[in-house]
């Protein structure tokens, strides 16, 4: 009944972001403004960001297949850049270190954006009074090359019992 209730609310937010893209991209032919247009490009970006959400109710509710596809995690990581700040709020310091020459990934983008976002709420909590947040992309070279992304804070840790249940 879960699966249900989120493949409904995800039909319906699906049909809201249309009628928004729609009138972005009719938005989009009429601005001139540079900062008008950067402001509709970052609303633009919102409704994807929103579809990719949209996704991942989908594919909660067994409808919706993963999407692999080679992916630019740098490129990704500064589109959530915004968001990302917004989530952790004043008191962190969000900060990045991307490998400028950063290999592409073969991922589901969505499943990756969710993954960074989770991290980045948990480094968040594990900060009340505030502190540090940075995000860092690397290339690991090796018997299999792959991509290292990082997330690390100043928050106070997990406690034994917490560490214990992590993967659970």
């Amino acid at each position: 009944s879960v699966g249900q209730i989120a493949g409904g609310i995800a039909h319906d937010f699906n049909n809201l972001l249309t009628v928004i893209s729609g009138n972005q991209e009719l938005l989009a032919m009429r601005l001139t403004n540079g900062k008008e247009l950067d402001l509709l490009r970052r609303a633009q970006e919102a409704a994807e960001m929103g579809a990719r959400l949209t996704g991942r109710l989908l594919r909660f509710a067994r409808r919706g297949p993963i999407k692999v596809a080679r992916l630019d995690l740098n490129a990704l990581l500064r589109g959530m850049t915004d968001f990302l700040q917004r989530a952790v709020g004043e008191t962190i310091v969000l900060s990045t270190e991307l490998e400028p020459s950063l290999w592409n990934i073969e991922a589901d983008a969505s499943e990756i954006e969710n993954a960074i976002i989770n991290l980045v709420l948990n480094a968040r909590d594990a900060m009340p009074g505030g502190g540090r947040l940075r995000i860092e992309t690397a290339n690991v070279s090796g018997a299999s090359d792959r991509v290292r992304l990082s997330v690390k804070d100043s928050g106070v840790g997990m406690t034994a019992d917490v560490a214990l249940r992590a993967f659970e």
